[in-house]
């Protein structure tokens, strides 16, 4: 049987990892977003893995090897003639094999953003793949098992630059850095201008590209307890191998008080079910761990998804791990914004973003209705934002707010408020969470 895969790519990928006794990997390369997304299903996989890859071509990162390696998984790189470019994916059942083959390595352009085009095969011939497999692992000619001390040996890996046409593609520059901008002053103002004065009516609500990037519900910080509480609303919706859960006034009651969740505001007159829907349901749907019946617009009907079940089985420590995926998995009108991120940092002197910047300019890169929004621009107003004096910065800011306001048309007025108080802090603390991120002195820096 053959099954083409052209999309939901991760969601397989997942389905058939939690499914799976063994697999077998054979791919060109190995990037840190790749691992970052199917790290927390494997987790919770008691597979056994191999991976073959090449690194002779320098697009595999250490950080994503040597992860899979204390990870438990056996790693040998093709050390053979020619090019290694095979994207191979295997994986048994008992004694069934499926395969998938295409044009998919481990990185988050082929698992989640990039147009890929792959087949799922099982039955003799799924097992002739196996073979092939074999023979290459086993081969000493042509593969070489992979330690900690051989990986961090290899030179760094060649960057991937985020284009807005283009969701991954490679940069032959070794040093991509941007060191000076041709922008002016009135190059910033037109940016500010634009999303300020944006009115599109898109889902999911009308102007929402104006406060920029968002990720969470504005319930608090996505943090370790808020993380234990989820877990705990999993287990008191889906007990035993339920999937399906039925949500009403007295279910919510239910879960509320299986899940010892104690509201702040114990006067408000919301109904449990809403309450729950707002400040713990959200949170599930956002991290992938539940989804809506298809086609309807309520919370009547809740289903697990596979990632909800590996969420409900993994222990404390691994939950953070299930919120970086997300976030490296998070699309905004669109845009990848971890990927984006990644690549402004990667282009600016220092690899550094400071939040008052970011406010300004990053958190609406990518809108291709901006007269800048590539990462290049984007890097290159946020240099020329640096090099003006403090007076013109504050006009800047001013400016912003005036316009904001003037732009205003919701009935308590309250746009700024939330982009300074909540919005744009929250995607800032929250990109934080990836382990590529950093921050230091109020600036998100790349790890190193």
């Amino acid at each position: 049987m053959v099954v083409p895969i052209l999309e939901n790519r991760l969601e397989m990928i997942e389905q058939l990892i939690l499914d799976s006794e063994e697999i077998l990997l054979a791919v060109s390369f190995i990037r840190n977003s790749g691992v970052s997304l199917i790290r927390p299903i494997y987790l919770q996989s008691n597979a056994n893995f191999k991976i073959l890859v090449d690194t002779k071509q320098r697009m595999s990162e250490k950080k994503a090897l040597i992860q899979l390696l204390e990870d438990g998984f056996t790693i040998k790189n093709f050390i053979g003639p020619g090019s290694f470019h095979p994207k191979v994916w295997l994986f048994r059942k008992n004694d069934d094999w499926k395969v998938i083959i295409g044009s998919m390595n481990l990185s988050l352009g082929a698992l989640r953003s990039n147009i890929e085009a792959c087949i799922l095969i099982n039955g003799l011939s799924a097992i002739e793949f196996k073979d092939w497999f074999d023979n290459l692992w086993n081969d000493l000619n042509k593969t070489h098992a992979m330690d900690r001390n051989f990986i961090e040996q290899l030179p760094d890996a060649i960057s991937f630059i985020h284009k807005t046409t283009a969701q991954e593609t490679i940069n032959n520059i070794e040093n991509p850095i941007i060191t000076s901008s041709d922008r002016e002053i009135q190059d910033i103002l037109d940016f500010i201008r634009a999303w300020t004065h944006d009115t599109e009516k898109i889902a999911p609500g009308p102007s929402m590209r104006k406060t920029g990037w968002i990720f969470r519900p504005a319930h608090g910080e996505l943090n370790q307890v808020k993380l234990e509480e989820l877990q705990l609303v999993l287990k008191a919706m889906f007990r035993g191998k339920i999937s399906i859960f039925d949500l009403n006034e007295n279910s919510a009651r239910r879960i509320i008080e299986d899940a010892n969740i104690t509201y702040s505001r114990t006067y408000h007159r919301t109904s449990p079910r809403v309450r729950l829907i707002r400040q713990q349901i959200n949170y599930l749907k956002k991290l992938g761990l539940i989804t809506k019946d298809l086609d309807s617009r309520s919370w009547d009907r809740i289903n697990l998804t596979q990632r909800g079940r590996a969420y409900m089985k993994s222990n404390s420590n691994q939950l953070q791990i299930f919120a970086e995926s997300t976030i490296i998995n998070h699309l905004w009108f669109g845009i990848n914004i971890y990927d984006f991120t990644k690549t402004v940092l990667q282009l600016l002197p220092e690899n550094r973003v400071h939040y008052k910047e970011f406010f300004l300019f990053l958190r609406h890169g990518g809108v291709s209705d901006y007269p800048s929004h590539s990462p290049e621009d984007i890097s290159r107003l946020i240099i020329t934002y640096r090099e003006l004096t403090q007076s013109d910065k504050d006009n800047i800011w001013g400016q912003m707010e005036t316009w904001v306001n003037a732009n205003d048309n919701s009935q308590s007025r309250t746009s700024l408020m939330n982009m300074k108080g909540n919005y744009a802090p929250g995607i800032f603390h929250d990109l934080l969470i990836c382990k590529e991120f950093i921050e230091i002195n109020d600036n998100i820096c790349l790890a190193s």
